[in-house]
């Protein structure tokens, strides 16, 4: 990475139970010629100087082999708990995070939560219209890492309520992005029937039997 900017750390946020995969660590299940997670760990590292994986399975450390592997320090915490875990594992750069079952996740749209961050903002968070949002694909400042732990030790689990807590900026997804880009890049893979969509994406022209 070159230029002035502040130093960046991408977590690539590999939790979940995965229970509607059987318990499969899913960000590692087949999406064409790559892994789920794969896109986002590229983006990722297109994005920040180096990135670490928030994981709690016991094999984390062999899925990405280059990547150092951070755990919970308390498991069962929710979304907020992967967050403070991401945030911790910053050691006072400017993280970047993303789920690992976004599938279509961009380095460019990475890079925007970023600089929001480096121009200011505590954090970046995408926004829908709706006022739905992607609290788990955003940039935080390394001063969040405090504020969640103590939201935690309140009993907070919500990853919202980190965002709020600080008064980060949005990303307003409707107007930075079409449409049909929108719903492609902020696609969570979650059931099975998500991870059928997300083939027909990357193989639109496959005739499937019914």
């Amino acid at each position: 990475m070159t230029g002035t900017r502040q130093r960046r750390r991408g977590v690539l946020l590999a939790g979940g139970a995965s229970s509607r995969f059987g318990g499969v660590a899913k960000g590692l299940l087949p999406l064409g010629a790559m892994r789920l997670a794969d896109a986002a760990l590229a983006a990722l590292r297109e994005t920040c100087d180096d990135v670490v994986i928030a994981a709690n399975d016991d094999t984390a450390e062999f899925w990405f082999r280059e990547h150092p592997v951070v755990r919970d320090a308390e498991a069962g915490r929710g979304a907020l708990g992967a967050l403070e875990t991401a945030l911790l594992a910053g050691d006072g750069a400017n993280v970047v995070v993303c789920a690992w079952d976004m599938p279509f996740m961009t380095a460019d749209v990475l890079e925007q939560l970023a600089q929001a961050v480096e121009a200011g903002a505590n954090a970046c968070v995408p926004v829908r219209a709706d006022a739905s949002s992607e609290p788990l694909c955003a940039a935080y400042a390394p001063s969040c890492a405090a504020v969640a732990s103590t939201l935690l030790a309140r009993g907070e689990r919500s990853a919202q309520a980190l965002w709020r807590e600080v008064g980060g900026a949005s990303w307003d997804i409707d107007t930075m992005l079409t449409p049909e880009r929108a719903a492609r890049t902020f696609f969570n893979v979650n059931t099975p029937d998500d991870l059928r969509r997300a083939e027909a994406w990357v193989f639109p022209f496959v005739i499937r039997s019914t």
